[in-house]
């Protein structure tokens, strides 16, 4: 199984000239350009575009259509690849949402990404990037990760 790592893009790009990326996959999106000659040196690459937001409403709002390639592309990455990075313009939101959803399709615990306070997973990016992969979330289980990223925040203010 790869291991999963999360970055914004710009330290992709730094990550790209430590050397051989032969068997590392890319998966990532922004509301930027992404300058995808940069990322020539690794295995294969997905570079997506869509704003970070909640509201599924929007010419570059995530949809089904985009959680679909992203599904398709995840399910395409070859058995012996070590590493996935996972990215977006902070890697903050975006690229943890697609990295909880990937590990949900895995098998992997996703809650160390929504216990974590320094992420702040993006719902309508799981939601339907869980549903594309055919491990759909309840209702219930949004409201309780969204719960768990929000307490994790608040803890990590607090002190606790």
């Amino acid at each position: 199984m790869y291991e999963i790592i999360i970055c914004p893009v710009k330290q992709l790009y730094q990550r790209a000239e430590d050397g051989d990326m032969s068997d590392v996959a890319v998966l990532a999106v922004s509301s930027y350009e992404i300058n995808t000659d940069k990322l020539n040196i690794f295995a294969d690459a997905l570079c997506l575009n869509f704003a970070d937001t909640a509201n599924p409403i929007g010419e570059s709002a995530f949809n089904k259509t985009t959680a679909k390639n992203i599904a398709d592309y995840v399910k395409s990455l070859p058995v012996g690849l070590d590493s996935l990075f996972v990215c977006c313009d902070a890697g903050e939101s975006r690229s943890t949402a697609m990295a909880a959803a990937i590990m949900r399709f895995n098998g992997l615990d996703e809650m160390k990404i929504w216990k974590n306070p320094h992420y702040h997973p993006n719902l309508l990016v799981y939601s339907l990037l869980c549903e594309a992969l055919g491990v759909a979330a309840s209702e219930s289980e949004l409201i309780a990760k969204k719960q768990a990223s929000e307490k994790a925040f608040i803890d990590a203010f607090s002190g606790k």
